[in-house]
């Protein structure tokens, strides 16, 4: 059995946006639906969020996807916060996903929650960007 690649990513800005997503989607499932509506091109990254329990020693991982707009200069990373009955942020674990990204200004992040909330499957969106940055320490934009 080939060996899981773990990293451990460090946070170069800590100015993120964060879009809380609830969906009954699967994480592969939102990726293509946000590729599809937003012209992304998600992918399953082979880096992983990295958070352990209070009082418990054990690291759970969780899957990232990826994308890194060429024309913007920005990444875009959608997290699941549900996996394996672990919660990757448990202040939020209402939230099924989050889509972080680089500070959009106010206009951006309405028209990018506007084209989310157009998906057929997703429930509701939040903007989540001055609750939530400080939990996503790992994340290297």
């Amino acid at each position: 059995m080939k060996k899981a690649k773990v990293h451990q990513l460090k946070l170069e800005t800590e100015d993120i946006s964060v879009i809380g997503i609830s969906s009954g989607f699967a994480d592969y499932r939102l990726a293509w639906e946000l590729n599809q509506k937003l012209n992304f091109k998600l992918f399953l990254s082979d880096e992983t969020f990295t958070t352990n329990e209070a009082r418990k020693p054990e690291l759970t991982h969780f899957r990232l996807y990826h994308f890194f707009d060429e024309e913007e200069n920005r990444a875009y990373y959608l997290l699941r916060n549900k996996q394996a009955s672990k919660v990757a942020v448990q202040e939020l674990s209402q939230m099924d996903f989050f889509l972080i990204t680089t500070p959009l200004n106010k206009a951006s992040i309405e028209e990018l929650m506007k084209n989310i909330r157009e998906i057929n499957g997703v429930a509701a969106v939040f903007n989540l960007s001055d609750t939530a940055s400080p939990h996503f320490e790992q994340i290297s934009l």
